[in-house]
């Protein structure tokens, strides 16, 4: 949506925030097999066909369905990716981050060690999501101040 928004000259969001984003439908990320054993929520097999679902085989790599793909990501306004480094999504973001960089995008990557699809889920139960929320405000209240 961000990358329509920016193309079609609408006023931007003041910040983008990614939770364990699905950034790239074709599920090209090594991540999909190394960290297979470690995230209940996600594999190849299945999110490929969920992808399929929505997006048709043939779109994997729109990037209004797979921003990853966009041929530029400069001109978004500044993005948060929160991601568990236990996440079959891992690459997704940090293959993003990299690119949007690249594009002069001010990207702010945080990978949280051993941490699953949405760890942010386990809220009150889980220390690690409680301190990635925090940490979601902290971003958001300095880009808000800006």
């Amino acid at each position: 949506m961000a990358l329509q928004i920016r193309d079609l000259k609408l006023p931007a969001p003041a910040a983008l925030l990614g939770l364990s984003p699905w950034l790239d439908f074709a599920c090209e990320g090594n991540t999909y097999e190394i960290n297979k054993p470690k995230d209940p929520s996600g594999n190849r097999g299945g999110l490929t066909m969920m992808a399929v679902s929505y997006a048709g085989k043939d779109n994997l790599k729109n990037p209004l369905v797979s921003p990853l793909y966009a041929e530029s990501l400069a001109g978004l306004p500044p993005i948060l990716l929160q991601v568990g480094t236990a996440e079959t999504l891992l690459d997704d973001s940090r293959r993003f981050a990299e690119k949007a960089r690249a594009h002069g995008a001010d990207v702010t990557l945080q990978e949280w060690p051993d941490m699953i699809h949405v760890w942010h889920c386990f809220y009150s139960r889980l220390p690690e999501a409680r301190q990635a929320i925090d940490a979601i405000a902290l971003w958001l209240e300095a880009q808000l101040a800006m």
